[in-house]
């Protein structure tokens, strides 16, 4: 069950979720680059994750949505790596926009950022893992599973993810390349913000929703998501891939 020594690239890993995989992959001994748009706060993050060892950290800008920074950040990770056996893809964004209203600006950021963003990252890391094998690991959500009024754009993003996952499983698995969707539900600074901009009325229906789900709350990134992915990266999920796989205290069952 161990990744010591793993060589892996946490995309968002400045914040969130990102953030705290690189936490906790160092902790457990791996060489972590964390890629992001935020470089202050990635520069600081890898700094005190490798303080905290015994695997160290490095960062490097990346912007998702841009296939030549993509291609340079893999390139700049694999070789302060030594190479690569994984990709956690948790770099996203969340938007709300009637449909009716939503300007083609906004469908490209989420759509553009969420699931162009999973297309070229998961290409970029292919040539990587092809000849020796290794994990994917791309971030979806619940939205991509049920109706999500007003965010039409980030629930056909994170539909995407899910059968993109799905597809490439099925096409990479002749490669060793174990390729899953993790459908995490946890307090960061997205679902914050999301928190911030509702109504008092919204505000409600939330609280209410938060308070049925199964577990009757909002996951911890380090000590509810992060575990989770540390499996999926070890030898012990050599036969998982495909799958949805959903960290959310049983907020939607996945079947």
């Amino acid at each position: 069950m161990s990744i010591e020594g793993k060589r892996i690239v946490v995309t968002g890993g400045a914040s969130g979720m990102g953030e705290a995989a690189v936490r906790v992959f160092v902790r457990e001994g791996a060489v972590v680059a964390a890629l992001d748009v935020q470089d202050e706060r990635g520069t600081g993050v890898a700094a005190t994750a490798t303080g905290e060892g015994p695997g160290r950290a490095v960062y490097h800008h990346c912007d998702v949505r841009s296939r030549d920074g993509v291609q340079a950040a893999f390139a700049a990770a694999a070789a302060d790596l030594g190479g690569l056996d994984a990709l956690v893809h948790s770099a996203g964004v969340e938007g709300a926009a009637p449909a009716e209203e939503m300007t083609e600006e906004e469908w490209d950021r989420v759509v553009d950022i969420n699931l162009k963003g999973t297309f070229l990252t998961n290409q970029a890391a292919f040539p990587y893992l092809k000849d020796g094998g290794g994990r994917i690991l791309n971030f979806a959500s619940s939205a991509g599973l049920i109706k999500f009024p007003s965010h039409g754009h980030y629930v056909a993003s994170k539909a995407g993810v899910i059968s993109w996952s799905r597809s490439l499983a099925a096409e990479w698995g002749r490669y060793g390349i174990n390729v899953n969707s993790v459908m995490p539900f946890a307090r960061t600074p997205m679902i914050e913000e999301f928190e911030a901009a509702m109504t008092d009325e919204g505000r409600a229906a939330w609280d209410a929703h938060v308070a049925s789900i199964p577990l009757g709350r909002l996951g911890d990134p380090e000590a509810d998501i992060a575990p989770v992915l540390l499996f999926l990266l070890t030898d012990a999920s050599r036969y998982i891939t495909g799958q949805i796989i959903g960290v959310d205290g049983g907020n939607i069952p996945v079947r």
